[in-house]
């Protein structure tokens, strides 16, 4: 049974949601919106590269925005089928065993992870500041 994500999680997912289902819309605007919309591993992977690449955000917003579309899979895939489209149904039939977090999905979010790693390495940055070791000298750190 499918349970719907928690207040400030679908707050999050839906304006997640609304952004992949506007650039489907405008992507694949000879098809049927319900066609257009209905995630897939090559349609999320192409969303994520064209939309959310240029904000130049981090792994986790990726995860995000892969998790809100997930989400969103679930939701569609058990849907009736009364009042869609044809192209629905078949989309429906056809993706329905596959989630959209599919092996290039995971390929670009652990390059994603590998860069962060790396880009924190080579700049050397201090991951416990703002702790409680910063009120302590290195001699009272030894001792």
């Amino acid at each position: 049974l499918h349970r719907a994500p928690e207040h400030n999680t679908s707050k999050q997912y839906n304006r997640r949601v609304e952004e992949f289902d506007n650039w489907a819309i405008a992507k694949f605007s000879d098809d049927p919106k319900d066609v257009a919309t209905f995630p897939t591993p090559g349609k999320l992977l192409d969303f994520l590269v064209e939309r959310v690449a240029p904000k130049d955000t981090g792994v986790s917003d990726y995860n995000a925005y892969v998790s809100a579309v997930t989400e969103l899979w679930l939701m569609r895939k058990s849907m009736p089928k009364d009042g869609m489209s044809e192209g629905f149904a078949a989309m429906q039939k056809k993706w329905c065993s596959t989630k959209p977090r599919d092996e290039a999905i995971k390929a670009l979010l652990q390059k994603l992870q590998e860069r962060t790693s790396q880009r924190r390495l080579d700049s050397k940055e201090d991951r416990g500041r703002g702790t409680v070791d910063d009120t302590y000298t290195l001699e009272q750190k030894k001792s």
